[in-house]
């Protein structure tokens, strides 16, 4: 009697058993396949993250050398210049390296020209308001004018006296003069400037004037 109990008790239970295994396997299953998804996930990034790693290393290798080569061809180009200014500039007469600074316009020379000489017909002449230009044993009197050079004042002085020059202007150096009252630079002598008995510093194209100064031009190697 216990015998067939049991045995009818194991048989009623059994498809219980079955069904209870039967969730166990599903629920492994659905284990591994979301241990699976997420190990593919997880390469998938690991992938995407080295990717973009060995991305930027190549970047900023790319734009480093392009930095660099810039500021190579940067040198370069400036040490070029420099060097082509100095091989100009060697080429300039001894008076041009001298010379003005800022570069007479023939407008601007017109301009001056015309004032300077209307000045020069004033007849009073005050010695505080001049400056004195002299040429071996010849000297002039040269009115003073707000901001004019001495290029100014000798043009004035040309087309009001018997005083002549001529000479060549040079672009952004100044005038160089070549001929004082019809003595020319010859045999390595040059008109040199001197300005109260010193070698002048500027051209006569940037030199300006003041009252009281003494100007000489001297024929001299």
């Amino acid at each position: 009697m216990r015998f067939a109990l049991n045995a009818s008790t194991r048989a009623g239970l059994a498809p219980d058993s079955a069904i209870f295994q039967n969730l166990l396997n599903k629920q492994a299953f659905f284990m591994k396949t979301k241990y699976y998804i997420l190990h593919s996930l997880l390469v998938v990034a690991l992938i995407a993250i080295v990717t973009v790693i060995i991305w930027h290393s190549k970047t900023t290798t790319q734009s480093s050398f392009a930095t660099s080569t810039s500021v190579a061809t940067s040198a370069t180009e400036s040490t070029s210049s420099k060097s082509l200014i100095h091989s100009s500039t060697e080429t300039v007469p001894v008076q041009a390296k001298v010379a003005a600074k800022t570069e007479v316009t023939p407008q601007e020379t017109s301009a001056t020209s015309s004032a300077t000489t209307n000045a020069t017909s004033t007849p009073e002449k005050n010695p505080a308001l001049f400056a004195h230009l002299v040429i071996g044993s010849q000297s002039y009197d040269l009115p003073i004018h707000e901001d004019e050079t001495l290029l100014d004042a000798m043009q004035a002085l040309q087309s009001s006296t018997s005083f002549d020059y001529s000479g060549r202007q040079y672009t952004g150096l100044g005038f160089f003069v070549m001929s004082i009252n019809g003595k020319a630079a010859a045999d390595g002598f040059n008109w040199m400037l001197y300005v109260d008995g010193r070698p002048s510093e500027y051209g006569a194209s940037a030199l300006i004037i003041k009252t009281g100064q003494k100007i000489e031009w001297k024929y001299e190697k």
